[in-house]
């Protein structure tokens, strides 16, 4: 067992405004999520999954199992997960002119589209570079981002103990706002804005650390709440107030810089 590793747990449709349950494993490499509600789960292990719990100490990497079913009175679930050396992926980022770019941010998404760390704590530096370490080794995908500009995915298929790097240009994105209103169209609090991508992602459910303080204070001031930018495509808005059913909203994104919705939120 490995001691102090982060593991997390959290809804795949980003139904969960903290992000998920997180902990680390105990002396026996064990760490436990109590009274889970029913539903499916993407549960993260290594420092890259968490890295505001990682320790300092480099070594192995993570791994991440999606589709984990919970359902009522499923008892005790036993998930083995088994780490091997992690890899490095750095990025020099452009803006679509070809200017260096600080403040992007980098995930790092399965092949399924779900990211593995949702929240970056920092961006690219002066010289538009950023590094992530700890990464799976195998396929995946890198995306970055920045809150207002745009983003990129780019496809890898990473080696342990090895690193890789790439010159990225973002593409523009648009950046959605959406005010969540009542049957009456008056704003409402507590209820989560996410959008969901052709795979079924909360691609919109990805922040940086200045971004999670701003969608905190819309979802409990029942402002406007902030997704994206997004690119072009479509969209399902994922309307979500813990202890009810998600409505949800069609989207479709064709290269605005910014758009702004009034989307009702009403459970009969």
């Amino acid at each position: 067992g490995l001691v102090s590793i982060p593991v997390t747990v959290r809804p795949m449709d980003g139904s969960n405004i903290s992000g998920g349950d997180f902990g680390l494993t105990d002396e026996s490499g064990t760490v436990k999520f109590p009274s889970l509600p029913t539903g499916e789960y993407i549960i993260s292990a290594g420092n890259a999954a968490a890295s505001f719990l990682a320790s300092t100490e480099a070594g192995f990497g993570s791994l991440q199992k999606s589709h984990v079913r919970i359902t009522e009175g499923s008892g005790l679930q036993k998930i083995e997960m088994a780490l091997q050396q992690g890899a490095t992926f750095k990025v020099q980022v452009t803006d679509p002119e070809g200017n260096l770019l600080s403040g992007v941010h980098m995930h790092y998404l399965d092949a399924e589209g779900q990211a593995l760390n949702i929240l970056s704590f920092k961006g690219t530096n002066s010289k538009g570079v950023a590094e992530m370490t700890g990464l799976p080794a195998g396929p995946g995908i890198i995306l970055v981002r920045h809150p207002q500009l745009g983003s990129k995915e780019i496809e890898v298929n990473l080696k342990a103990g090895e690193s890789a790097k790439q010159r990225v240009q973002l593409d523009r994105g648009t950046v959605v706002y959406v005010s969540v209103t009542d049957a009456n169209g008056a704003p409402q609090s507590g209820v989560l804005a996410t959008a969901l991508d052709r795979r079924g992602s909360p691609i919109s459910y990805l922040w940086s650390q200045e971004e999670t303080q701003a969608t905190n204070a819309a979802f409990f001031s029942g402002g406007e709440q902030k997704l994206g930018p997004l690119p072009d495509g479509d969209y399902l808005i994922h309307l979500y107030r813990p202890g009810n059913p998600p409505v949800r909203h069609p989207l479709t994104v064709k290269g605005e810089r910014e758009m702004h919705l009034s989307l009702p939120y009403s459970v009969e």
